[in-house]
């Protein structure tokens, strides 16, 4: 799939365009990048991966869990929007920043029988698990805080969910009139089990931080608001604690406890509620930025 990705793929070192060279992606300076069996290749700036991504116990907790269906509601509500945004485009380019395993990429693309997919994440395993998620859409290793190695004006969609936002870089890589979906956690997102000590919940000044960090060169259009509630077993709401950032603050233990504790909580057994709330945030690239968007990061290049 690198094939068909690779014309809108930079050189991370000096922003030239790359090309494919056998089993590595080059640059007319002579920068070259292997391209992994599993598909995908890295193009970190400098080489080396400062922040640290998901693990493979997360990676595989997401899997497991997505594979039996349970976000199946989110993933239909983002790419229902991203196939209606991208309506009057023609092969249109969806880009997925913090990617994760692809689930939302992949959805995406099924809406659009034309389109082709780019999914960036900063994590090794989550690559691994990108370069496969669907038959038209590539892999690579990025950090958006860095600058994605993405050419100008190439994306008709970009995706973050629960992922982290660059406004600056999705403002460069977005073609004219473009669309950003920012899918975060609302009030409720997994209420059962954040009420649970040691389980992170939804940050109240979620809306406040989000219109901090869009800046002006985007203009809001629609917020669509996803709320379902899911049954989940104790080993499927153990998954949910291993697959988000709850598995940085409590080891494996700590999570059966914690899933002990929210059963106990309303009394089940072998099956437990659990209520999804997400918020969907669709932002247009306005024609004439007012300004710079709020950005720590330099531009890309």
């Amino acid at each position: 799939m690198i094939d068909r990705i690779v014309e809108w793929l930079r050189c991370p070192q000096c922003a030239m365009p790359l090309q494919r060279a056998e089993q590595s992606l080059r640059c007319d300076r002579g920068h070259s990048f292997d391209i992994a069996r599993q598909g995908y290749v890295s193009l970190l700036r400098g080489g080396r991966n400062p922040i640290q991504g998901d693990d493979a116990g997360m990676i595989a907790a997401r899997e497991e869990l997505f594979a039996r269906g349970h976000y199946r509601v989110i993933e239909q509500a983002i790419a229902g929007i991203a196939a209606r945004a991208c309506q009057s485009r023609r092969d249109p380019l969806i880009v997925d920043i913090g990617a994760g395993i692809g689930n939302y990429l992949a959805a995406a693309l099924e809406h659009l029988p034309a389109g082709l997919g780019i999914g960036i994440d900063v994590s090794k395993p989550a690559a691994r698990r990108l370069g496969r998620a669907h038959p038209r859409a590539g892999a690579i290793i990025a950090d958006v805080w860095s600058g994605l190695p993405l050419a100008d004006q190439c994306a008709d969609v970009a995706l973050t969910v629960f992922a982290p936002r660059n406004a600056a870089e999705i403002a460069r890589i977005l073609r004219p009139g473009g669309t950003w979906l920012i899918a975060t956690p609302a009030a409720h997102h997994l209420a059962e089990l954040a009420r649970i000590e040691g389980v992170l919940s939804v940050d109240e000044r979620k809306g406040e931080r989000l219109a901090a960090t869009v800046g002006e060169s985007f203009v809001q259009r629609e917020n669509h608001h996803v709320r379902a509630t899911i049954e989940v077993t104790k080993d499927e709401a153990e998954r949910v604690l291993a697959m988000g950032p709850t598995a940085w603050h409590l080891d494996r233990d700590q999570r059966a406890r914690a899933v002990e504790s929210a059963f106990a909580a309303v009394e089940a057994t072998t099956r437990m509620p659990l209520t999804l709330s997400v918020d969907i945030t669709e932002y247009q690239l306005a024609s004439s930025p007012g300004s710079e968007p709020r950005s720590q990061a330099r531009p890309f290049g």
